[in-house]
């Protein structure tokens, strides 16, 4: 996710992408004996490229399972990482032997840029640390750093040029020291995700994540009609409007449509998310994707019709608010007061001494769930509407830009999560050079003063 155009995260194009090159891993190590060359060289530069889009992936991975209670990965995550092991032990096997025919190689040249996922060689010491727990991944880890000297050492050392378009064994060398810098990268993140899977959060963060949930589903194609539908359904059989004791009778219809599974849950907590989003997440079997859109919708449905009984007792909460594009009108079932938000974004811009201080603004409206429409752009364009800011400092007068330079690692995970070792590795992946190692720290720290407002 970014600040700019949101393309939602599918498992099932990552699960598809983690599967092929694992297949594609077992089918080359199968028939490495016997291929020819060249076909060698095709094979492991494919799989380089494949393997490289699944590690552009593990941000938005992360990400997914940082912010959203029903992606529970525990299993798959488990299962990546066995085939990640076997395979990994294989290849390093492979590869010690090709290093008996690459040494008596005399010709070499230098690494092959365009297939690298660049910084990943310096990524290895901080990954070391985090397997270093898992004795048998140290080891196959240590033999890859060893490997890694080794490969380097000799390639410094050749004076000899390539004569394109030959492919020569310290290049084959090469480019599979690449690919298995990059399966260690992935078992380096899905034990991560493991560690992650286990975590306890508080019930605050657990209502925060249901909440965010929710509104994400709602955004898409299919609960947005089925919100259309039912609404119009309901406007239709109470034409004259309906009462309190109406609105709290087709609340509690809203039982039957919730997975067998959770309706014990939905009964008791229906009006307190913290609690219901602990009751999902403590679940031991996961919901299906199906159970999950089903308890989603109604607890939408469930919202909604909170929100129209708060006005019918509190007609004063429908009053005209101001030009809104970006923000969530309503939040657990109660209208969001947009003349009380824009005080609390005031009381933030009075922290702010620079320009890129918005992005700090932006990450705890994010944190909260005010952000509707994540466009950089939009975003930018209404704060300075003349019903916000229109007359902000030239220090604090900003773009969409100013948000999306800070998009990736910094964008996808909320302020309170942000670390150094996470934000080093984007940072090196990604190079980051212009950032500061020190940027998340004040970031974080600037996101926490600005996130009192709203205590």
């Amino acid at each position: 996710m970014n600040t700019t155009t949101n393309t939602k995260f599918n498992y099932e194009v990552f699960d598809r992408q983690m599967v092929t090159l694992l297949d594609m891993g077992d089918l080359f190590i199968r028939e490495y004996k016997d291929a020819d060359f060249q076909e060698k060289v095709y094979d492991i530069r494919s799989l380089c490229i494949k393997a490289a889009r699944v590690c552009r992936m593990t941000d938005q991975d992360f990400a997914q399972q940082q912010e959203d209670l029903t992606y529970q990965r525990r299993v798959k995550n488990q299962l990546y990482l066995a085939d990640l092991y076997s395979l990994t032990e294989q290849l390093a096997i492979q590869l010690k032997k090709y290093m008996l025919k690459a040494a008596n190689d005399n010709t070499s040249t230098p690494e092959n840029p365009l297939l690298y996922i660049e910084g990943i060689s310096e990524l290895m010491p901080s990954i070391g640390k985090w397997l270093g727990t898992d004795k048998k991944q140290k080891e196959a880890f240590n033999q890859m750093i060893a490997l890694n000297a080794e490969v380097e050492g000799a390639l410094k050392k050749s004076s000899a040029e390539k004569v394109y378009p030959h492919i020569t064994s310290h290049e084959h060398v090469t480019d599979f020291l690449h690919f298995y810098n990059m399966l260690t990268y992935l078992i380096f993140h899905f034990q991560r995700m493991m560690e992650v899977a286990g975590e306890e959060i508080t019930s605050e963060e657990a209502g925060r994540l249901l909440t965010n949930i929710v509104q994400q589903y709602l955004q898409t194609e299919e609960a947005y009609e089925e919100m259309r539908h039912y609404m119009a359904m309901l406007h239709y059989e109470y034409e004259d409007g309906m009462t309190a004791s109406d609105i709290k009778a087709e609340r509690k219809k809203l039982v039957k449509e919730v997975p067998m599974a959770m309706q014990t849950d939905f009964m008791n907590y229906a009006d307190n998310l913290n609690d219901l989003g602990i009751s999902i997440r403590r679940k031991s079997i996961p919901l299906t994707q199906e159970e999950t859109d089903a308890l989603l919708i109604a607890i939408a449905k469930y919202q909604w019709l909170s929100e129209l009984l708060y006005q019918e007792e509190h007609p004063e909460s429908s009053k005209a608010s101001l030009y809104n594009k970006v923000f969530h009108t309503s939040l657990n079932g109660r209208p969001v007061d947009m003349v009380w938000l824009r005080e609390k974004i005031g009381q933030m811009i009075g922290m702010a001494s620079r320009k890129n201080h918005w992005f700090c603004i932006y990450s705890v409206l994010k944190y909260h769930n005010y952000i509707k429409d994540q466009t950089a752009k939009y975003f930018a364009e209404q704060m300075q509407h003349p019903d916000w800011f229109p007359q902000l400092s030239k220090e604090l007068q900003f773009n969409g830009d100013t948000l999306t330079e800070y998009n990736g690692y910094l964008s996808v995970t909320n302020f309170t999560i942000w670390n150094q070792k996470d934000f080093d590795r984007y940072r090196t992946l990604h190079h980051k050079t212009k950032w500061s190692p020190n940027l998340w720290r004040k970031f974080q720290n600037l996101c926490y003063s600005m996130n009192e407002v709203f205590r």
